[in-house]
């Protein structure tokens, strides 16, 4: 039993052969940076570099261009989708009811905003920055495109907003 589990574990070394040493062509190609398997069109038309693996590494290439203006084209829609909000807007995240929130209010009221507006939203009022900031507790303040959550002091906004 002992010595068919030694012959498994021997075998199921891919790179090396019946001898223990290391097969031939066990070795990368140049070409291959270590960790990185590349494409199969890739690996065709540099191992037989001939007119037919040139087509298909273009047209590889073609569709691979292709889904990347999809992609593109639909990261654009949801960015074009989102309503604009001003950087120097500060978006503020509470809940009526919310001891955190009031104490919130009151801290922002005495703060020194400088030229900034103050945006406060509830779950009603744009559902969609919730969801997109991934807001999940209140209060929540985003400053200059971070996410902060939790209750804040006077002094630590004041500083946030220079």
């Amino acid at each position: 039993m002992f010595a068919l589990i030694l012959l498994m574990q021997f075998f199921e070394k891919p790179d090396v052969d019946f001898w223990g040493t290391k097969k031939k062509g066990a070795d990368p190609p140049p070409w291959v940076e270590p960790g990185h398997t590349p494409p199969e069109p890739v690996v065709r038309l540099l191992e037989e570099p001939t007119h037919e693996n040139a087509r298909a590494y273009l047209q590889w290439q073609e569709d691979r261009l292709a889904r990347l203006r999809a992609a593109l084209e639909a990261i654009e829609e949801v960015q074009s989708s989102a309503p604009p909000t001003d950087r120097r807007e500060i978006l503020y995240f509470a809940q009526e009811g919310c001891p955190h929130c009031a104490e919130q209010d009151r801290r922002l009221e005495a703060a020194d905003l400088g030229e900034r507006p103050l945006r406060r939203l509830t779950p009603r009022d744009a559902p969609e920055l919730w969801e997109r900031y991934k807001v999940t507790a209140t209060p929540t303040l985003v400053i200059d495109g971070r996410v902060l959550r939790g209750l804040r002091t006077r002094d630590q906004i004041e500083e946030l907003t220079r």
